[in-house]
């Protein structure tokens, strides 16, 4: 179902620019309520420790068939089982191939991908976020499996390329046949060649091709309103022809950050088609 109000791609691709500024609004201080608890965090420990009763993340993960605890240090078979299973024919494969690791967001995604979804044209496609999806082990991650999993709250988006390949929107969930908001309908911007983005300091932001900067805008529609979500989904894996693993320098900056002092990532959980 298209979001309500949407004013088609003539219109979008005529107002939508480039992002010039990453400054990612989850990442400031008071964006996230309690951040004292520690409970939103990649690593937070709640209900995580391998402690008895504090280990209920592992408890609950193993009663949901499917799951399993990924090493994001050795992840190579784990990359090429994702990539292997659930391909669609009419996937706009050298568009949006490959793992893209959600780099900067304060949720408790990771990893996902888009080829095992249900592509009806190739612009045009359903994504259950139940596969090939990899969340923290932490009790956020294990609460969104657990709405990904559900008959209720199934959590699938309808993913719209522009004609133009600049823009995707992804839309789906409560309310977005009534009114379209920053939860439910999602825009991802595909960098291209010669864009410079900035950070608030001045530096400049790296990025590869095929890197997507993702965007929530307070005002749907209006790219000129305020961005409310914003975070880099960057390509850390992919198949060559010759159906060989290949892991990109994002892939190593996830790796830096796994083996910092302070991991933003260690383990996460993962499911595949």
């Amino acid at each position: 179902m298209v979001p309500l109000g949407f004013p088609g791609w003539d219109k979008i691709e005529s107002t939508f620019k480039g992002p010039e500024i990453y400054d990612p609004p989850q990442l400031k201080p008071g964006y996230v309520k309690y951040s004292w608890l520690n409970w939103l965090s990649h690593r937070s420990p709640v209900c995580a420790r391998p402690v008895f009763p504090c280990c209920c993340v592992s408890c609950c993960l193993c009663c949901q068939p499917g799951t399993y605890y990924v090493d994001l240090l050795e992840p190579d078979d784990w990359f090429t089982k994702v990539l292997t299973t659930g391909n669609n024919t009419n996937f706009p494969y050298e568009y949006l191939k490959g793992i893209y690791w959600m780099e900067d967001n304060a949720s408790g995604e990771v990893l996902q991908t888009f080829h095992d979804g249900n592509w009806e044209t190739p612009s045009l496609g359903l994504k259950l976020w139940m596969y090939n999806w990899a969340t923290d082990y932490s009790l956020v991650g294990w609460f969104m499996k657990m709405g990904a999993a559900s008959a209720k709250f199934t959590l699938a988006s309808r993913i719209e390329i522009a004609p133009n390949k600049k823009w995707i929107m992804l839309s789906g969930g409560p309310g977005v046949e009534e009114k379209p908001n920053a939860s439910n309908t999602l825009w991802m911007y595909r960098l291209q060649p010669g864009d410079r983005i900035s950070r608030p300091d001045g530096s400049e932001l790296p990025w590869s091709e095929g890197d997507f900067m993702r965007v929530s805008f307070k005002h749907v529609f209006d790219p000129t309103s305020e961005i409310v979500y914003q975070y880099m989904a960057r390509r850390v894996a992919y198949l060559d022809e010759t159906g060989q693993l290949v892991k990109t320098p994002a892939y190593d900056e996830l790796r830096r950050q796994t083996l910092a002092p302070h991991p933003i990532l260690l383990r996460a959980a993962g499911t595949s088609s």
